[in-house]
């Protein structure tokens, strides 16, 4: 009687382990558990003789678990339909250029340039992922108080490439006992330097986990803001970009197109319209001053470039010009982070200071600076934000009955979260009713230029035809 197994239909440990170590053995049927139906332990002499020579195929079962895929570094090998794809396209391409000559290059530029910015997009929408993500793990972990460590090591395994390489340093810095916020200041980029503030102060406050739910909160508002912003300048520049360098075409020197323009119509002995005369007045104004033109076009480049990074969180949202002008993105960034250590029950004082030294925009510092001294002075703080420029006159006077009623910390949220839904409004007011007005600014001085360089050749084929 057999002991490895009481089902005499169930393979034994023993030959689990033959089959598993020895593929070809079991791709035969010499194992004892697959040679016959009827589960006998020894394969019988019909059963011996009946087997084919060659082991056959693999099933799709033993194919999805990995039995017959490539070794590991090497891809699926070429097909002759890639082949045939392949030979397509460069023959596509060979045609194209023959056909369009450089103006393909052209072509490709372009496409390449739209392709570059949507990749810039895309990526920074995929980078604001990645830090949401791993801010929501590490609250969670703080909240529930489990090591940041392990949390955020076992988050690391979800990328691959620089991704995984930075957040893998800060499991590391974890690990070693560093605290967040110095851990999170060190491989650089892991997160937005707004969350970074939050969790210093909230850190510093004794409550990381509720700071750390307040940079989704931020997160989320400042997106719906600045996407309302950064998808319509980029619009705008890549209009204007792809404007320009039609003129420059036009303006090549050489043979400028104005100069021909204006010696095909002498020959002819036709008079240019005046829309025309001053077309290639422009144009020609605009080939003496190529450098600045040049300059311009480099800024706009500069600026498209900086619309996706700015976006994703790489340049914090800091646009020199409409930086200015979101004066309460940073209210409310400044009154959300306060509400830490009020809940705390932590001196004002302190958290000024902090923040003066790490807030992200230099004019903000500077404004916080001085708050923070004038309270160190025996100053109130909420007078001290107001009259520094920080926040409000309203927003100072329900900070002060809030105070009053012992709910500042509660006040100080909700002003944060009033201020960005204000902003927000004002920017979708402004973004679709100024909008329109720019396209059709833009769309009337490229009708004036196709008009300028189509006419004359409208005039010229109306003269032919009187004479």
């Amino acid at each position: 009687m057999d002991t490895r197994s009481a089902d005499p239909t169930q393979p034994s440990p023993e030959s689990r382990v033959n089959r598993e170590s020895d593929p070809e053995t079991f791709w035969n049927g010499d194992d004892s558990s697959v040679a016959g139906a009827g589960g006998e332990d020894q394969p019988t002499a019909a059963s011996a003789a009946a087997r084919p020579s060659n082991p056959p195929s693999p099933g799709p079962s033993a194919r999805k678990s990995g039995r017959d895929l490539p070794a590991a570094g090497h891809g699926a090998p070429w097909r002759l339909s890639h082949m045939m794809l392949l030979i397509v396209a460069v023959a596509i391409a060979c045609w194209m250029g023959v056909t369009l000559g450089p103006l393909l290059i052209v072509i490709a530029v372009v496409a390449a340039f739209g392709a570059l910015v949507t990749a810039g997009f895309v990526a920074a929408r995929l980078r604001v992922t990645r830090q949401d993500a791993l801010l929501a793990i590490l609250g969670i972990a703080a909240e529930h108080g489990m090591p940041l460590g392990p949390a955020v090591s076992a988050f690391a395994d979800q990328f691959g490439g620089l991704s995984r390489r930075r957040v893998a340093n800060l499991a590391t810095q974890l690990e070693l006992g560093a605290p967040l916020p110095d851990a999170l200041e060190r491989p650089r980029r892991v997160v937005s330097r707004d969350a970074l503030l939050l969790v210093r102060v909230g850190h510093d406050a004794g409550l990381l986990s509720r700071a750390l739910r307040l940079t989704g909160v931020a997160r989320a508002t400042q997106l719906a803001s600045w996407s309302a912003i950064a998808t319509r300048a980029a619009y705008l520049l890549a209009v204007l970009l792809a404007a320009e360098f039609v003129l420059t075409f036009l303006i090549l020197p050489g043979r400028p197109i104005p100069d021909r323009i204006e010696a095909i119509c002498a020959d002819f002995r036709v008079r240019l319209p005046l829309i025309s005369v001053e077309t290639l007045r422009l144009l020609k104004m605009i080939g003496e001053n190529a450098p600045i033109v040049a300059l311009i076009m480099l800024t706009e480049f500069a600026a498209l470039i900086y619309v996706p990074l700015s976006f994703g969180g790489w340049m914090n949202y800091r646009v020199p010009i409409f930086d200015r002008l979101l004066p309460r993105r940073h209210a409310a960034l400044v009154l959300r982070a306060l509400s830490l250590p009020i809940e705390a029950g932590q001196p004002i004082a302190s958290a000024l200071g902090v923040m003066a030294e790490r807030y992200p925009a230099r004019w903000i510092r500077r404004r916080l600076a001085k708050a923070a001294l004038a309270v160190l002075r025996g100053a109130d703080w909420i007078d001290s934000l107001w009259k520094t420029g920080v926040i409000g006159k309203a927003e100072a006077e329900v900070l002060a009955s809030a105070a009053s009623v012992g709910n500042l910390a509660w006040a100080c949220r909700e002003l944060a979260d009033t201020a960005e839904r204000r902003q927000q409004l004002r920017i979708q007011v402004l973004t679709q009713g100024l909008f329109p007005f720019v396209v059709i600014a833009v769309g009337l001085v490229v009708a004036f230029l196709c008009l300028g360089l189509f006419l004359p050749l409208v005039t010229m084929l109306q003269a032919l035809m009187e004479s």
